[in-house]
């Protein structure tokens, strides 16, 4: 066996494995420490202060005395901070991927504390400048562009849309029409005027007769209203063609108002090979020829940018995707199975103006 076996080697393997394990244990509150303040500083962009940490083996605890995180907007205040945090997991459960945590202690739990002393913020310097530099490249590579819309009716009166069209002649022939009635109607007769003509008539038959000169008298009063009457007649029969034929013409030109839309689609269609429509195309089918200009310079733009956009790393640098085999995932049913995060008792105690609130759970 002596031959097979180094045992100077397996000396300074057992040596080193102690030493490093021995430096573990005297340095792990301080590492852990560490751990805590740099992801949280990073998580909420400011200073984090943790007094103590201290380490429990058996069964695993961490307990995280006097921490306090600075409010980054209000920087002589703390987000919120607490006397003690304790957390007892289970480290088998953990190898598996497993977060269970036995018992759960926070106590003097506040929120928006007074500092001793203003606390630091930190600004991530390396995504500003890269955000500043892409924005000055982009400033660069964009042409100067009028960024003023035009005005819709503009737009619509320099289409050549059918439904357009249709719609302006509808809205002028409906003023046009409704002017020729209000027209007539003020030339109708009225009631009183229609009643008039019955009186007229109904005292000229219960004038008396007496001569030939009383019966010329009567029928030529007779023929004067009757002329008046025929008169009135005719404008009633004229009231009531027109209103026929302004229904006729606006009920046609609605009607083609209502096909229009069919109709600019299809000449769209056969104006434009839709399945090979460019977005410029559709840009001037809708407002013009300035607006193809419009849509070219901003595709040129978003082409400049967009490997930068995607290349683009914290080092500069690009990133190649690996491929790997496609597997899959085998589950095993469990006589007693736990979920992902499990807390089995919490106790929390918070200070509030009120005064303290102990809230528990299991």
């Amino acid at each position: 066996m002596a031959r097979f076996i180094r045992w100077q080697g397996m000396v300074a393997f057992v040596l080193l494995t102690a030493l490093v394990a021995g430096l573990l244990y005297l340095f792990a509150e301080s590492l852990v420490k560490s751990a805590i303040v740099s992801s949280a500083e990073s998580a909420f962009g400011a200073e984090v202060n943790v007094a103590e940490v201290q380490l429990g083996y058996s069964p695993l605890q961490l307990s995280v005395l006097g921490l306090q995180v600075t409010d980054k907007d209000s920087p002589t205040q703390n987000l919120f901070s607490f006397e003690r945090a304790t957390a007892g997991v289970d480290v088998w459960q953990y190898l598996f991927g497993k977060i269970i945590i036995d018992e759960l202690e926070v106590s003097q739990l506040a929120f928006s504390g007074v500092r001793s002393q203003a606390g630091k913020v930190y600004v991530d310097e390396v995504s500003d400048q890269a955000e500043e530099s892409l924005s000055d490249q982009a400033k660069a590579m964009l042409p100067e562009v009028d960024m003023q819309l035009p005005d819709i009716k503009a737009l619509l009166d320099d289409s050549n849309l059918l439904t357009v069209k249709a719609s302006n002649e509808l809205k002028n022939s409906y003023k046009v029409e409704q002017a020729k009635l209000i027209a007539l109607k003020t030339q109708l007769p009225s009631k009183a005027k229609l009643k008039s003509y019955q009186d007229k008539v109904e005292a000229l038959g219960k004038m008396k007769v007496s001569s030939l000169a009383d019966i010329e008298k009567i029928k030529t009063e007779f023929d004067k209203i009757k002329a008046e009457f025929k008169a009135d007649q005719a404008l009633i029969k004229k009231a009531k063609q027109q209103v026929l034929d302004s229904k006729d013409l606006l009920a046609q030109q609605i009607n083609e108002l209502k096909n229009a839309p069919t109709k600019d689609w299809q000449q769209i269609e056969k104006t434009y090979q839709l399945d090979s429509i460019d977005t410029e195309d559709f840009a001037h089918i809708l407002f013009g020829e300035k607006a193809r200009d419009y849509v070219q310079k901003a595709q040129w733009a978003y082409e400049q940018i967009a490997p930068l956009m995607t290349d683009m790393k914290g080092d500069g640098t690009t990133s190649e995707v690996k491929s790997h085999a496609n597997g899959r995932f085998i589950f095993f049913k469990e006589d007693s199975p736990l979920p992902a995060i499990l807390i089995k008792k919490a106790l929390f105690s918070i200070k509030l103006e009120q005064g303290e609130v102990k809230i528990t759970g299991s």
